[in-house]
């Protein structure tokens, strides 16, 4: 005998996560914190939080593990990067459903600074030698400097290079 037929609804399986790419900060000559949030988890925990990052929009050069996690947000300092370069990244997170990930997002990392150099008058001239002088402000950088002299604009001689250090004032 047959009975009556039963309907019934599956319940959803969830979606994937849904990722925002907040803005990179402590942005200096070599590294990025990269940053992320989870708006939403697609009705499942969340399984894995990681960035892929690159030069190009495609963020293709690299994928980071083992990121910080603040509740939704998450982060990744990214080291060892060459000044004045513009990154891309973006933001991934996987829950049982799979993998979501934000829009692209850039950063610049800070160019280097040039050290700031001025000449002064020589003094104690004499027949045979002058003491040369001048002020270098490394700008924060390692620096190192030199006197070019000689008899004519091609100079010909140089000093022995001196160690300027890396503050952020002149010496």
């Amino acid at each position: 005998k047959s009975g009556t037929d039963a309907v019934f609804t599956t319940s959803s399986a969830g979606s994937a996560p849904t990722v925002q790419a907040l803005a990179a900060s402590s942005i200096t000559t070599g590294s990025a914190t990269l940053n992320g949030r989870i708006t939403t988890d697609g009705g499942s925990s969340i399984l894995e939080r990681r960035f892929s990052w690159g030069t190009t929009p495609a963020c293709s050069d690299g994928w980071t593990a083992g990121v910080s996690v603040n509740g939704n947000d998450f982060s990744y300092n990214l080291v060892e990067l060459p000044p004045g370069t513009l990154y891309y990244f973006q933001a991934w997170a996987k829950n049982s459903v799979g993998w979501g990930q934000s829009t692209a997002a850039s950063f610049t990392t800070v160019s280097q600074a040039a050290p700031t150099v001025q000449t002064s008058t020589p003094t104690l001239v004499t027949a045979t030698s002058a003491q040369l002088n001048g002020t270098i402000n490394p700008n924060g950088e390692n620096s190192s400097y030199y006197f070019e002299y000689g008899t004519t604009t091609g100079y010909g001689t140089s000093t022995p290079t001196g160690n300027a250090g890396s503050g952020a004032s002149a010496i």
